[in-house]
């Protein structure tokens, strides 16, 4: 971080500490960092009434304060669907949980991607035609490079 401060200070700043941004990478982190350690711990939720049955996971406890702060920070613990139906542990409703964080991460890759002086990067060198809207030969949503295209970004 202090090598892209000091090249671009308006790309680290969208991370800086105490911004929305640097509360997402928490949880995302967080999360990630839980796939190498002990699984997350799910549970089945019935309510009385005959309701349906919910599932919800336990947060990793290793993390659980800084995940509960960045929600806390990000709209509050129940906008991103914690609940605390055991004693001594925090629970998340796993949906609720990647509905809010996909959404997050989205707007902050589009952030970053807007901040990143791409035009300044090594090896690169954009012509003014790059800046030029695209042609109606390449707008077509079947044409064969287009579907690769797609393909390649979803990771097929």
């Amino acid at each position: 971080m202090a090598q892209v401060r000091a090249a671009e200070p308006a790309l680290a700043a969208v991370v800086d500490p105490g911004t929305k941004n640097e509360h997402i990478l928490t949880i995302l982190r967080s999360l990630r960092n839980s796939v190498h350690g002990v699984a997350l711990q799910g549970i089945a939720v019935a309510r009385g009434g005959g309701g349906p049955e919910e599932s919800l996971v336990g947060l990793p406890l290793s993390d659980e304060a800084a995940l509960l702060g960045a929600m806390r920070a990000l709209g509050g613990e129940s906008t991103w669907g914690v609940q605390a139906m055991v004693p001594g542990r925090t629970h998340v409703d796993p949906g609720v949980l990647v509905d809010r964080l996909f959404a997050a991460v989205l707007d902050l890759l589009n952030e970053l991607m807007e901040r990143t002086p791409v035009e300044q990067l090594q090896h690169v060198s954009i012509s003014p035609a790059d800046d030029l809207p695209a042609t109606a030969g390449n707008l077509d949503p079947f044409a064969p490079s287009i579907r690769q295209s797609i393909r390649m970004q979803l990771g097929f």
